[in-house]
């Protein structure tokens, strides 16, 4: 468990990239600092939603997920992909957790993810993005309308995509002010 700045990274649910902004609540048990969850299936849906709206490939952390959503095991969902015997636990094994898996195996999962657990409206044309399947860390807040990714939050450690944009005119303004006040 690992709280920085006031937000707490969610592993529990095998993904490594979620972090909570709000609703959890830390609590001391027989065994040690626990934390409870508000909602969580609602959570588990957000972050499913977050996963198939992603262009990235899947990694196999992605796909050990969204297999436990289905509540499949890993036989099953070779055979619902098509798949020859072991890949799937190949993909969610140690080393193929950070991997993204084949682009034909991608496509099918999600598919078979929005038949069988919609999640939030469909996107009209995905495609996989070839590129890397790295992502960046998320934060998910337990708003009015439930859990959802708030975009453009960075998580603890991760820069906002929008931290430079409003710095520059910051800066720009001190070096301003600061060149002024030299020159009086």
């Amino acid at each position: 468990m690992e709280i920085r700045e006031g937000f707490l990274r969610f592993t529990v649910c095998g993904v490594d990239w979620v972090w909570l902004a709000d609703g959890y609540r830390m609590h001391d048990t027989a065994h040690g600092p626990g934390v409870s969850f508000r909602k969580p299936d609602e959570l588990h849906d957000a972050i499913a939603r977050e996963i198939l709206v992603d262009p990235r490939r899947l990694r196999g952390q992605e796909v050990r997920f969204l297999r436990s959503r289905l509540r499949m095991g890993q036989e099953e969902l070779d055979l619902a992909l098509g798949e020859s015997e072991g890949r799937v636990e190949e993909w969610e094994s140690k080393a193929g957790r950070n991997r993204p898996v084949p682009e034909g195996a991608d496509r099918r999962l999600r598919d078979l993810v929005w038949r069988e657990k919609p999640a939030g409206a469909r996107a009209a044309s995905f495609r996989p993005d070839r590129r890397t399947a790295d992502r960046e860390p998320r934060v998910f807040a337990l708003g009015g309308s439930g859990w959802a990714a708030e975009p453009g939050r960075a998580a603890p450690g991760a820069p906002s995509p929008f931290a430079a944009a409003q710095s520059a005119p910051k800066i720009e303004s001190a070096v301003r002010l600061a060149a002024m006040k030299s020159q009086s």
